[in-house]
């Protein structure tokens, strides 16, 4: 009892101890603590009743009232006491019961909680999930759609700027004997709608996880989709989506294109080179992965019709399962929103660019192939990820109509770039004959005057409340004509949203694009262009670098730049671009943050390898893949016969500085991959990469099996 009654006593104590000073707790601390409270008889007993009432009406914390009894003097005081004491117990032994009844409560809610969100990730991978019911999630069938920067897809991020973080890749790893090629996973061919086996990539494989499980998404122009599990390297689903356009076989293609040329710098040989023989799935699919939904554009033909018969349509299927999301595909032959007597065509237009996902949309851009096709113009079409509907359709051509196409959106077969306010970043290329040129030609005007006419431009587009596209600005080279004439695409690739780290001289946040010519032009971002705005109407840009001039070109062979450059930032604070030229080397340039310009820093020493007649050996996109901590860095391309190639992204010091290689696979005779192609990337440090190639087959390389 004196145990507890000194735990009682000291509890009161401190209770007190927060009170303001009174007579009152003055008066009761000392009868409580040295027991004077003998020699006063009750009216001690009274007072401290009397201050302990009144601190329960001011402080929530105080201890219980101890309830007035008529206990007989002596005893009066020790029975209060001990009464206070059994209630103080009742009371502890309540609240221990109610806090392992919240206790208990909040466990349970967590465990459903975790079950529901594994439930529903079961359910969103699996095969069924397609065919049950609309997806979950972000997927067809959500009320929720997935905010712009969720989505696998072309280049890692949509900022386009291809740099892979945590994929496990160091270089010490890359230049050892453990990397290599590690396996071959043959891909099934759909042979009635190839020739000579041959199934060409173009788009870049898309790496996902789902449950620990590292997918690979192979898209082909035969219109074949393949799912591998890379790290098993185990083929787990297939299917054609169609019998692809066979480009090579239309003699309406090739003749308009000669007609076309019979007053270009540059004749038409009869041969397309910028795609291998079929037009099926050319742009890369973007992936959501909350609803694990794959998305892409097909061209096909209908079973027995003419080759003029074709249909273009949008797919969202389960990514692992490949089954079509309920509702889909959907039909594309979209009227321009910004030009009313321009229906889209899929005999003369082609899907060219990689997807973005955003808000929701799934947009991209088409246009003809070698700018072969009359009337084709260049279109940004965005499509609903839950109704299938069409929610805008811009063209480059605005009202007018000509005899020929014109400001074709290829870049390259890069992404279309997304900016921090939701704004399209977009390029176009060459298109319209000389007739149309000269009558069409610009005239000067700052960057928000948008023009009729958007030909060899750089294009920012502001999404509107209803999900309609306008151009908010844009950029076109004082040099225009002299590109369109010779057939040289301003939009050879697409633009790249450089990383914070590079600023113009405002601070401003900056952009990047490069030429068929080479010319690698640093823009603001929040500020394009427009057209002869610089002094004695030149072009209004940060900085202009022409990479070009180290280049040698022939009268056959002016395009030598068509990829989308990759800049990097080292720890140490150093901002480098690495762009790869078709007839020469792969370029590493050093950024000058006093000039705010891109100037050479070094080469590789292996040279790409030059176009033949029926080939075009565009390298691919270089890409980045940092170390953990940032120190160093490898920088892989493809090359259609020479294969892949890793290199230290740091060029050596002096005068001749180069990026040495770290690792080359050269057999790759036979096996050859698409031009422009990249490599798919591994996620969360499994070290892996993804190759496809033309004969239908996925090279995985990384730590050779033994």
């Amino acid at each position: 009892m004196a145990s507890s009654r000194s735990r009682f006593l000291a509890d009161t104590a401190d209770t007190f101890a927060d009170i303001a000073d009174t007579p009152e707790r003055d008066l009761a601390a000392q009868h409580i603590v040295d027991g004077s409270h003998m020699s006063d008889g009750g009216d001690t007993m009274h007072s401290m009743r009397a201050f302990v009432h009144r601190d329960t009406t001011t402080r929530r914390t105080a201890l219980p009232l101890v309830h007035p009894v008529s206990y007989p003097y002596p005893y009066s005081y020790s029975l209060a006491v001990e009464h206070a004491e059994e209630q103080e117990k009742k009371r502890r032994k309540r609240l221990c019961i109610l806090a392992s009844a919240v206790i208990a409560l909040l466990t349970a809610t967590v465990l459903i909680i975790v079950l529901t969100i594994r439930l529903t990730g079961n359910s969103n991978s699996s095969s069924s999930a397609s065919s049950a019911s609309p997806a979950s999630g972000n997927g067809p069938g959500s009320s929720n759609p997935s905010p712009y920067s969720s989505s696998l897809t072309w280049g890692g991020s949509n900022s386009r700027n291809k740099v892979y973080s945590d994929t496990g890749l160091t270089p010490d790893f890359v230049s050892s004997a453990s990397f290599g090629r590690r396996a071959t996973v043959e891909l099934p061919l759909s042979l009635a709608r190839v020739v000579n086996g041959v199934d060409s990539v173009y788009a870049q494989p898309i790496v996902f996880s789902v449950n620990g499980t590292e997918y690979v998404f192979i898209a082909s122009t035969g219109n074949n989709v393949h799912v591998v599990d890379g790290l098993k390297a185990q083929l787990v689903a297939s299917k054609n989506f169609g019998s692809p356009h066979r480009i090579l076989q239309d003699s309406t293609f090739i003749q308009a294109q000669q007609l076309k040329d019979s007053s270009a710098s540059v004749p038409f040989t009869g041969v397309c080179r910028e795609v291998s023989d079929f037009v099926g799935i050319v742009g890369t699919p973007v992936i959501d992965p909350t609803s694990n939904t794959a998305y892409f554009f097909s061209i096909s033909v209908r079973s027995g019709a003419s080759p003029s018969q074709r249909t273009m349509s949008f797919h969202a299927v389960d990514a692992i399962s490949l089954v079509e999301r309920p509702g889909f595909p959907v039909i594309i032959a979209p009227t321009a929103d910004n030009n009313p007597t321009l229906k889209f065509d899929p005999n003369i237009t082609f899907q060219r660019s990689a997807l973005l996902l955003s808000k929701g949309i799934v947009y991209a851009t088409f246009g003809g192939h070698c700018q072969l096709n009359q009337g084709a113009a260049g279109w940004l079409i965005g499509v609903n990820i839950i109704s299938g509907a069409i929610t805008s359709a811009w063209v480059t051509r605005g009202s007018a109509i000509f005899a020929f196409g014109g400001g074709q959106m290829g870049m390259g077969g890069a992404g279309i770039a997304l900016d921090e306010q939701g704004n399209l970043h977009v390029t176009t290329g060459t298109g319209l004959d000389a007739a149309s040129l000269d009558s069409n030609f610009p005239s000067p005007a700052t960057g928000s005057t948008i023009p009729n006419v958007l030909n060899q431009a750089y294009i920012k587009l502001k999404v509107t409340e209803n999900n309609k596209l306008i151009p908010i600005e844009y950029f076109m080279p004082s040099n225009y004509k002299t590109l369109d004439q010779q057939r040289l695409d301003f939009g050879a690739g697409g633009p790249v949203l450089l990383p914070s780290d590079f600023k113009g001289p405002s601070g401003e946040k900056l952009s990047v694009t490069i030429d068929a010519a080479g010319r690698i032009i640093v823009q603001s971002r929040d500020s394009l262009g427009g057209f002869q705005q610089g002094p004695s109407l030149s072009d209004r840009v940060v900085s202009m670098f022409d990479l070009g001039q180290y280049v040698t070109r022939t009268q056959s062979q002016k395009v030598v730049f068509s990829v989308t450059p990759v800049a990097w930032v080292s720890k140490e604070g150093h901002g480098y671009l690495y762009v790869s030229c078709k007839t020469s080397n792969l370029f590493v340039l050093a950024w000058n943050s006093t000039s705010f310009q891109f100037t050479p820093a070094g080469q590789t020493v292996f040279q790409f390898t030059q176009s033949t007649a029926l080939v075009n050996s565009d390298p691919g996109m270089p890409t980045v893949t940092p170390t953990a901590n940032g120190a160093a860095a490898l920088v892989w391309v493809l090359d259609v016969f020479q294969g892949l190639y890793a290199v230290n992204a740091v060029p050596s010091t002096g005068r001749d500085a180069i990026l040495s290689t770290a690792y080359h696979d050269d057999a790759f005779v036979g096996n050859l991959v698409g031009q422009g192609s990249m490599a798919g990337f591994s996620l969360k440090g499994s070290g892996l990469v993804y190759v496809a190639t033309k004969n239908a087959t996925l090279l995985v390389y990384g730590k050779v099996l033994m």
